[in-house]
């Protein structure tokens, strides 16, 4: 099994029946099948709630929060203060670039990705296309 970072929009194509949903069902059944370790940060739960409740309402975040956290498979990783830091020279990194700056969740996506040694950042997010410290997946 490899660990492998999954992006919040991975999660938000596969609740939210997005374009990319068959896609994002892949890698969700990747875990499920004991092919993969995902791994994600607590702002990827952030940002899942927030966009379902907008979306489609209070229930159907709750019931997505409760699907992230009892996934097989996926270990949800706190923002600690090494993965802080990492994300700080990230995002300080890539702040002034013209081609894609990263917001501070992304960043800290790429340092969990970076401290739980993932080999791959999946996400349809093209703000990873640059970064040089993982291997983005864009899909």
């Amino acid at each position: 099994m490899e660990n492998i970072l999954l992006d919040a929009s991975v999660f938000l194509e596969y609740f939210l029946k997005g374009a990319k949903l068959e896609k994002s069902r892949k890698y969700i059944n990747e875990l499920l099948e004991n092919k993969n370790l995902g791994i994600i940060s607590t702002m990827c739960i952030l940002e899942v709630k927030y966009h379902i409740i907008r979306r489609l309402g209070h229930e159907k975040a709750e019931e997505a929060v409760f699907f992230i956290k009892n996934c097989k498979n996926l270990k949800i990783c706190d923002l600690d203060d090494k993965i802080a830091e990492i994300a700080a020279d990230i995002k300080i990194k890539y702040y002034n670039k013209d081609e894609s700056p990263l917001s501070f969740a992304d960043a800290i996506h790429v340092a969990t990705a970076i401290q739980n040694k993932c080999r791959k950042l999946v996400t349809t997010d093209s703000d990873f296309k640059g970064i040089k410290e993982i291997k983005a997946e864009l899909y």
